[in-house]
């Protein structure tokens, strides 16, 4: 469960906030450093984001709920045993996904590369496809890192991949 204190804008519910509305941060400045960093793509989609990733992973949607102190996030999941092996996963870890097993292979070939070289090597012109579907993906799973972890909006930033990448990578994923 996550807490997050602050109060809704007049007239919102938990479930206005469940589908598009706008944006309207409770501190606009830290909201603005956010965007800034690049950790934030759009105003007011982040529960929707977090909605459609849920769902994507095949796990419960998150269970939101309203106080006049603030807004309680609850993520549930139930453990999944693999019968063959009897090795309990978890479905809140979803699998690589082809997008990060070729960003996987491509920078085991090459070494660290910028967002522009990734996009030339697999022919994307969109970024935010690119963003969304080869390297949030992977940094989330922690399979690669920035080369520049204090600036991550830097046009010299580069990905490499971690020693979790390296160990996939030899299993051959």
């Amino acid at each position: 469960m996550l807490w997050n204190s602050g109060e809704l804008p007049t007239d919102w519910t938990v479930k206005k906030l469940k589908g598009p509305h706008p944006s309207q941060p409770y501190n606009p400045d830290i909201a603005n450093a956010f965007f800034r960093a690049g950790m934030i793509e759009a105003w007011g989609r982040g529960i929707e984001r977090m909605i459609t990733a849920c769902k994507n992973a095949g796990i419960n949607r998150p269970q939101f709920r309203y106080e006049g102190s603030g807004l309680w996030t609850q993520f549930t999941y139930s453990p999944q045993i693999d019968q063959a092996s009897t090795t309990m996963t978890y479905a809140i870890t979803p699998p690589v996904t082809p997008p990060v097993a070729a960003l996987l292979k491509l920078l085991q070939n090459t070494g660290p590369l910028g967002n522009a070289a990734i996009r030339n090597h697999f022919k994307l012109k969109d970024r935010r496809h690119l963003r969304e579907h080869y390297i949030d993906p992977a940094l989330g799973a922690n399979l690669i890192e920035p080369t520049l972890p204090d600036k991550p909006t830097s046009r010299l930033q580069q990905y490499k991949l971690t020693s979790k990448a390296l160990a996939l990578l030899n299993k051959d994923i």
